[in-house]
């Protein structure tokens, strides 16, 4: 909604359709969603996602051929990027002291 703040406190459901509405994830047969490679990574990567970003739990998620639909909850509210430009300031600095 324009104008809504998407940083505040709630479930959000989300769609993400791959381009051209191209099966970039895997198709289905008659016995279900076959997932890709590419299917794959995406469900990876969603699971993790609460791994990334405190205060972040995942709902239902459902992968489809040519998109995916899922639930965000925001159990904190954020000032901005604040959280993340610390988060990655920090990653910056281990990196460096790894060197």
């Amino acid at each position: 909604m324009k104008g809504y703040d998407y940083s505040m406190k709630g479930a959000y459901f989300i769609t993400i359709c791959a381009f051209e509405n191209r099966h970039h994830f895997g198709r289905i047969n008659s016995k279900g969603m076959i997932s890709a490679q590419l299917g794959s990574l995406v469900e990876e990567w969603w699971d993790k996602i609460p791994d990334r970003f405190s205060g972040v739990t995942i709902g239902d998620f459902i992968l489809m051929p040519n998109h995916i639909h899922g639930i965000l909850i925001l159990d904190s509210v954020r000032q901005g990027n604040q959280e993340i430009e610390e988060r990655e300031a920090s990653e910056g600095q281990e990196r460096e002291t790894d060197n």
